[in-house]
């Protein structure tokens, strides 16, 4: 899983989930770091970069112990946004 190198899953913010036709999804604003190949200088108030993207696992014949998103209260971020925490918490 050479795409995750530099990728620092527990600084990653989860935006939403779903599970569709035994696909599971996970969407996230994942942390880049400077080992990464799609790092980039942060944006002004940030200590790294991120990127918008997902997590995709297919042929998912059953899920056991992951809170259904719509069971969790989302946090408001200071501009607006909503997140679900970091990936631990979900």
């Amino acid at each position: 899983m050479d795409f995750l190198v530099g990728v620092e899953l527990q600084d990653s913010f989860v935006l939403g989930c779903n599970y569709c036709n035994q696909t599971s999804g996970i969407e996230l604003e994942f942390s880049i770091w400077p080992e990464s190949e799609y790092y980039k200088t942060p944006k002004v108030g940030e200590y790294t970069c991120y990127h918008l993207g997902s997590l995709l696992f297919d042929n998912v014949s059953s899920i056991t112990g992951l809170l259904n998103q719509s069971d969790i209260q989302p946090t408001l971020d200071p501009d607006g946004s909503k997140d679900y925490r970091n990936i631990e918490y979900f």
